[in-house]
Protein backbone atom coordinates (compact mmCIF):
# COMPACT_ATOMS: atom_id res chain seq x y z
CA UNK A 1 0.00 0.00 0.00
CA UNK A 2 1.24 3.52 -0.74
CA UNK A 3 -0.06 7.03 -0.64
CA UNK A 4 0.62 10.06 -2.75
CA UNK A 5 0.66 13.36 -0.94
CA UNK A 6 1.46 16.97 -1.66
CA UNK A 7 2.70 19.11 1.21
CA UNK A 8 2.11 22.82 0.80
CA UNK A 9 4.11 25.23 2.94
CA UNK A 10 4.39 28.96 2.98
CA UNK A 11 7.77 30.26 1.96
CA UNK A 12 9.07 33.57 3.20
CA UNK A 13 12.47 35.16 3.45
CA UNK A 14 13.27 36.52 6.88
CA UNK A 15 16.42 37.48 8.70
CA UNK A 16 17.68 35.05 11.30
CA UNK A 17 20.81 35.11 13.41
CA UNK A 18 22.71 32.21 14.92
CA UNK A 19 21.72 31.78 18.56
CA UNK A 20 25.34 32.41 19.49
CA UNK A 21 25.02 35.96 18.09
CA UNK A 22 22.00 36.82 20.24
CA UNK A 23 22.46 37.93 23.84
CA UNK A 24 19.62 37.38 26.29
CA UNK A 25 19.41 39.66 29.33
CA UNK A 26 16.35 38.83 31.42
CA UNK A 27 13.46 38.99 28.92
CA UNK A 28 15.30 41.16 26.38
CA UNK A 29 17.44 40.10 23.43
CA UNK A 30 20.36 42.02 21.91
CA UNK A 31 22.95 41.84 19.13
CA UNK A 32 26.33 43.57 19.08
CA UNK A 33 26.68 45.92 16.10
CA UNK A 34 29.95 47.50 15.04
CA UNK A 35 29.72 51.17 15.95
CA UNK A 36 33.24 52.43 15.30
CA UNK A 37 36.37 50.86 13.86
CA UNK A 38 39.91 52.18 14.21
CA UNK A 39 43.27 50.50 13.71
CA UNK A 40 43.14 47.34 15.89
CA UNK A 41 40.26 48.81 17.90
CA UNK A 42 36.57 48.04 17.57
CA UNK A 43 33.63 49.59 19.41
CA UNK A 44 30.24 47.88 19.49
CA UNK A 45 26.80 48.89 20.64
CA UNK A 46 23.97 46.68 21.86
CA UNK A 47 20.91 46.75 19.63
CA UNK A 48 17.65 45.47 21.12
CA UNK A 49 16.05 42.71 19.08
CA UNK A 50 12.46 41.65 18.65
CA UNK A 51 12.60 37.91 18.15
CA UNK A 52 10.23 35.57 16.37
CA UNK A 53 10.44 31.87 15.66
CA UNK A 54 13.40 29.85 16.85
CA UNK A 55 15.04 26.66 15.71
CA UNK A 56 17.77 24.72 17.43
CA UNK A 57 20.43 26.98 15.89
CA UNK A 58 18.76 30.20 14.69
CA UNK A 59 16.47 32.97 15.93
CA UNK A 60 14.21 34.97 13.62
CA UNK A 61 14.70 38.74 13.95
CA UNK A 62 11.47 40.72 13.54
CA UNK A 63 13.06 44.20 13.57
CA UNK A 64 15.70 43.32 10.99
CA UNK A 65 15.67 46.83 9.48
CA UNK A 66 17.85 47.90 12.45
CA UNK A 67 20.53 45.43 11.34
CA UNK A 68 20.58 45.86 7.56
CA UNK A 69 23.97 46.77 6.10
CA UNK A 70 25.58 46.55 9.55
CA UNK A 71 28.45 44.40 10.78
CA UNK A 72 27.45 42.10 13.63
CA UNK A 73 29.32 39.94 16.09
CA UNK A 74 28.21 36.36 15.50
CA UNK A 75 30.71 34.49 17.70
CA UNK A 76 32.10 35.33 21.11
CA UNK A 77 29.46 37.85 22.16
CA UNK A 78 29.47 36.74 25.78
CA UNK A 79 33.27 37.02 25.93
CA UNK A 80 33.07 40.62 24.74
CA UNK A 81 30.42 41.52 27.29
CA UNK A 82 32.45 40.07 30.15
CA UNK A 83 35.54 42.15 29.37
Amino acid sequence: MFAEAEIIVNISNKLALPKEAVIQVDDDYFALVLNNEKTNEYHFKKVKLEIGLQTEDYIEIMNSENLKNKKLVVKGTYMLLNE
